[in-house]
């Protein structure tokens, strides 16, 4: 039986060819065999810079809502959400911070999060939740010990009331003890995001790519706000 993968990955543009080509290079084998292969997928990616259009997308098809089934990332310097706005997902990541943005929504999101078993049921149905729309996003990673896990307090992170937002624990390991404090860590972060606004989080741990453990929130703002 063939094989299917959640998603396949394209470059639509000069700049964002050149970005996918640093992404196959940083990131490990996984990149190849999950995003790049030529089996059948069920959602296209299409990393685009300021010289793609909506017309240069393959065929694809259109899910219950209408839309393309077709999550963009966009790296143009000024977002252009009304453009692509028949994609299911448009997300426009800001020049600054934009080539580590890129890649950790492919490895902490795509991967750790979506591809790798958690321990708590976070799947593709919620990130279609987070990201359905035009959206900007932002990423703020800590790396966790004994002593960053204590100031995830203050940690210098704008939780705004606009905001769509993932909290993911990644642990190499699942010691009780560590563990213990780092979801500590965790539900300290959890209860300074707003109440009202929609929030997951997840931990995972089988597979990471690193041997590091690490929090990460993920912000994903409308950008029709």
């Amino acid at each position: 039986m063939e094989q299917e993968t959640l998603f396949h990955l394209i470059a639509l543009g000069d700049k964002a060819a050149d970005t996918l080509l640093k992404l196959r290079s940083d990131l490990d084998e996984w990149f190849e065999t999950e995003l790049l292969s030529n089996n059948k997928y069920h959602y296209l990616v299409a990393l685009i810079d300021e010289y793609a259009s909506p017309n240069d997308l393959p065929r694809v098809d259109i899910d219950e809502t209408g839309k393309l089934k077709v999550f963009v990332i966009d790296i143009i310097d000024e977002p252009r959400a009304k453009e692509w706005g028949n994609v299911l997902s448009y997300i426009w990541i800001p020049k600054e911070g934009q080539y580590g943005t890129v890649k950790d929504l492919f490895q902490i999101v795509c991967r750790d999060s979506l591809l790798v078993h958690g321990l708590i049921s976070f799947d593709f149905k919620d990130w279609r939740k987070l990201a359905s729309g035009a959206n900007t996003i932002k990423i703020s990673t800590l790396h966790l010990d004994e002593s960053s896990v204590l100031q995830l307090d203050e940690w210098p992170v704008d939780c705004t009331t606009d905001g769509k937002y993932l909290i993911v624990l990644g642990s190499p390991t699942f010691q009780k003890t560590q563990m213990d404090e780092y979801t500590k860590g965790l539900n300290t972060l959890y209860n300074r995001l707003p109440s009202d606004v929609l929030t997951y989080w997840t931990i995972v741990g089988k597979e990471l790519a690193k041997e590091v453990a690490y929090i990460a929130l993920i912000q994903l703002c409308d950008l029709a706000n």
